[in-house]
């Protein structure tokens, strides 16, 4: 939970407590606990969805907490809270997404079964409801700001994708060890490449959310990293082009510092992405991968049999650098424009 979203809590359970002084019954608490455990759950990736499930949360646990008050019988009672129990941990297995929300439809059934109540149980039911349309309403007035963190939530898990596709490659070719373990690096890579596309998805989901005039510069960060993702897979067709890998041998602590350079920039555009106006300082990985050019100017293309591929390799070390620089300063442009 972000520092917005404390804001958000506290400002509900204001508005909650000032209603609550306005109403006075013995029962106005139950609007303060519906206003602020509605207010957490956020199944759904649209505002309408988001809301109706906040409201349904409220609906549900207001008909609980009604029809456990007027039960008498304490062994009834116990069956109904098993119930209710066992149906929500069943629900909650199934959908992860919904585990918030069979909580506290249990956690209200709960409430309402320990604490007595005197002729208060339409109270109860009403303040309920209250509650969760409070948190519905305020979850409509903070949707922009929620969509936007969801954004660039899945746009730093993008980035971090993209560095553990290019770690597993960039393994590869420092351990030179590709052929004794072909299916393991295989199975790496293919699961990587899972992740990127899993990221990229969720990233193309919630930019439909977004108007038109806002989407164009969300959706030019996602073409950079497509474009970033295709270059790693570029990089990673020398396993199959190269068929001496101990000539990876000759420049291995140059293409160390490629990788270690790379991985900063990485995590500067996240950087970029969490604060603002950080500056993106890609000198580093260009001076590594100028290294290993002379490296290969040097050694590569005499000793190597087929000095072509390493060409293609260089030209393609340039190309995730130009990408990564073209990435952070897009990512910058985006966060001076809020």
């Amino acid at each position: 939970m972000g520092y917005k979203d404390i804001l958000r809590t506290v400002f509900a359970g204001v508005i909650a407590l000032s209603v609550c002084r306005y109403f006075h019954y013995h029962e106005n608490y139950w609007l303060i606990f519906s206003a602020l455990f509605t207010l957490q759950i956020s199944f759904g990736q649209t505002v309408w969805r988001q809301s109706a499930t906040i409201f349904a949360c409220g609906l549900i646990s207001a008909c609980l907490v009604l029809f456990i008050s007027l039960i008498k019988a304490k062994l009834f009672l116990a069956i109904i809270l098993f119930i209710i129990t066992a149906a929500s941990v069943s629900v909650g297995l199934l959908n992860s997404e919904l585990s918030l929300f069979v909580f506290f439809v249990t956690l209200f059934s709960m409430l309402a079964a320990g604490i007595p109540t005197v002729d208060g149980s339409l109270e109860r039911f009403c303040f309920i409801l209250l509650g969760a349309l409070l948190a519905a309403l305020l979850q409509v007035f903070c949707w922009p700001n929620r969509l936007r963190a969801a954004v660039y939530a899945a746009l730093l898990a993008y980035l971090q994708a993209l560095v553990k596709l290019q770690e597993i490659i960039f393994t590869i070719y420092l351990k030179r060890d590709y052929a004794d373990r072909h299916y393991f690096y295989e199975k790496e890579i293919h699961e990587k490449q899972q992740e990127v596309l899993r990221a990229s998805h969720q990233c193309k989901i919630l930019l439909k959310l977004f108007l038109a005039a806002h989407r164009i510069f969300f959706q030019t960060i996602v073409k950079r990293l497509e474009v970033l993702h295709e270059t790693m897979l570029a990089l990673s067709l020398l396993r199959y082009r190269l068929k001496d890998y101990a000539t990876l041998a000759v420049g291995e602590a140059e293409l160390k510092n490629v990788l270690s350079a790379s991985i900063l920039s990485f995590q500067n555009a996240e950087y970029t992405i969490k604060k603002e106006g950080h500056l993106i300082d890609n000198t580093l990985l260009e001076g590594a991968i100028h290294a290993y050019e002379n490296i290969y100017h040097d050694v590569l293309r005499v000793v190597a049999k087929d000095p072509v591929i390493f060409l293609f390799f260089i030209n393609n070390l340039y190309s995730l650098q130009e990408g990564l620089h073209l990435l952070c300063t897009d990512i910058t442009k985006l966060k001076n424009r809020k």
